[in-house]
């Protein structure tokens, strides 16, 4: 069984006259690591134009990545090949950005037995969903007194950064800042006030019912937020060791730690600058 995964990307300063196709080599240590069988394999690439819109500065591209497996076997490593591609063609000759808005795989059976198995369900999708927050009143209070304290910028900048890897060293700086010692981890757990904002504002949900996190979870998160860190901050490719951008631990290991990061760094900025 195979499997054919299609991403699109917008791109302004390329010019695709075809459409283009490339051998990708998957190593037995890449295989594995992505949880598949140790074994080489070639995943098949092509990149090129989708329906070009002659007039607008912005064009639509298509990239095909076809795989040995089915979707879930193949999600990850769809994911970083998709996304390695596209920061080197961004490297090497003009960027292009990765659509994560619709991305969409076909089931490529290979044998009667699997034509059988797969049946009408050949395609499926992933779709990235927002939700819509609800329009907050202004509040005319919250003007009373305005401050030039730098964490709010700090804040703001940090949550608007566009790569989640930057989000989460810009606002794991303001926590740092507030709270920070030698050890960091120690610093963290022991402070008063780190801890109470933890315990009023951050929330697990258990079978639909909401609780206060509790101490030992409390502690096991900032260990995971400071060894998170490291990881962003630190990179020592050579030995294998740091989160880059694109990495498939960008949206395992950075993004699910984002949520209760901002919660913690927006109560201690608006505790500073009020």
């Amino acid at each position: 069984m195979k499997v054919r995964w299609q991403f699109y990307f917008d791109y302004e300063d390329l010019k695709f006259e075809k459409t283009y196709a490339y051998g990708v080599t998957v190593t037995p240590e890449q295989a594995e690591h992505f949880g598949l069988p140790r074994q080489e394999f070639e995943a098949d690439v092509t990149v090129g134009p989708d329906e070009e819109e002659h007039g607008s500065v912005v064009q639509r591209g298509k990239l095909n990545i076809t795989l040995p497996g089915n979707g879930k076997q193949t999600k990850d490593l769809a994911y970083s090949i998709a996304m390695s591609l596209a920061e080197h063609i961004t490297f090497t000759q003009a960027r292009i950005k990765l659509d994560g808005g619709f991305i969409s795989n076909e089931l490529l059976p290979e044998t009667p037995e699997e034509e059988a198995a797969v049946g009408d369900k050949r395609f499926s999708w992933v779709m990235q969903v927002r939700e819509v927050p609800e329009k907050i009143p202004f509040d005319h209070t919250s003007l009373q007194k305005v401050t030039t304290g730098p964490l709010i910028k700090q804040f703001n900048e940090a949550k608007n950064a566009k790569s989640p890897v930057d989000r989460f060293i810009g606002l794991f700086k303001i926590l740092e800042d507030s709270y920070g010692g030698k050890p960091v981890k120690a610093s963290f757990k022991n402070s008063p006030e780190l801890q109470q904002i933890a315990f009023q504002y951050l929330r697990i949900t258990e079978s639909g019912t909401q609780r206060q996190i509790s101490q030992a979870e409390f502690e096991k998160l900032i260990d995971d937020l400071v060894n998170t860190r490291h990881e962003c901050a630190h990179l020592r490719s050579s030995t294998g060791f740091g989160i880059t951008y694109g990495d498939a631990r960008v949206r395992s290991d950075v993004e699910p730690l984002l949520i209760p990061l901002e919660i913690l760094a927006y109560a201690a900025t608006q505790r500073r600058s009020v």
